[in-house]
């Protein structure tokens, strides 16, 4: 890329060049690459700077981000950080990217918190941290993160950190190392199944599998949460557990429960069990 490139240039160029991956979110997303490569965090600075010349190191730092984008890799890796909650993340291969979907069930469990004094919090397959750490930020409940990969906690520290919180940490099987009762467990377990892996987007091969795959069916990891969880929910108490589309009635049987929370596109997303 020539050195005389604006920075409107340059995003225009990287909007095109990415457009083959990032179909209607390629304006957004050459918006982000550009602001990592010249290290703004606003869109304010962003405007600013459009007129400006970009050096040569501005410009190979760019192509390479667009390079990995090109190939696939998700934008949330690339920037290696994302909003959830209104919080920031760090975001890496360690850990399943944090999605708006999930903040359904951040969104009921805050409002269970709230409404019914809830003082534990047990985020089990807790990945980036980003639903147990957005909770105890929102609300000042007491917080364990629980995961059987000691990467996804390393991350879980870093987020920890990040945000200014601090949380019990625990690596384990499910509930194989939880000792402790809660007054509330959320849990987002791997739930693809099958045919969800098979056909699944490009970006997905880059998250790790362990935290995607939940068997045949998908319903592996709930059957074997729903045998265990009994003695770590205090009276009173709740569970709730994300769910994949069309999960949310089986998954609810598991659990002898019919309380079912859509998300925002009217998904059954979220089921309940007090």
């Amino acid at each position: 890329m020539d050195s005389r490139y604006t920075v409107k240039q340059a995003l225009n160029k990287c909007e095109a060049d990415i457009a083959g991956v990032a179909a209607e979110s390629a304006c957004f997303e050459a918006r982000e690459l550009v602001m990592k490569a010249l290290g703004l965090r606003s869109r304010a600075e962003l405007i600013k700077m459009l007129p400006s010349s970009m050096s040569h190191a501005q410009l190979d730092k760019l192509e390479g981000l667009a390079l990995r984008r090109q190939n696939g890799e998700p934008l949330q890796y690339i920037i290696g950080e994302w909003e959830f909650m209104g919080l920031s993340f760090k975001t890496d291969k360690r850990a399943l990217i944090p999605r708006q979907d999930t903040e359904t069930l951040c969104e009921k469990a805050m409002e269970l918190i709230n409404k019914n004094g809830y003082r534990t919090l047990l985020d089990m397959c807790a990945g980036s941290g980003c639903i147990g750490i957005s909770l105890a930020k929102l609300t000042g409940i007491e917080c364990t993160l629980a995961d059987i990969s000691e990467a996804a906690l390393s991350l879980c520290g870093e987020n920890m950190r990040l945000n200014h919180i601090n949380a019990r940490l625990i690596k384990t099987d499910l509930f194989e190392n939880i000792a402790a009762s809660y007054d509330i467990i959320v849990c987002n377990p791997p739930y693809l199944n099958d045919e969800d892996m098979r056909l699944m987007q490009k970006e997905l091969e880059f998250e790790p599998e362990n935290a995607l795959y939940g068997g045949r069916d998908g319903l592996d990891m709930y059957r074997r949460i729903a045998a265990q969880y009994h003695g770590h929910v205090n009276k009173n108490g709740a569970i709730l557990l994300e769910v994949g589309i069309r999960q949310a009635q089986a998954v609810a049987g598991l659990f002898g429960t019919d309380e079912i929370v859509k998300d925002l596109n009217g998904i059954d997303r979220v089921v309940i069990k007090r």
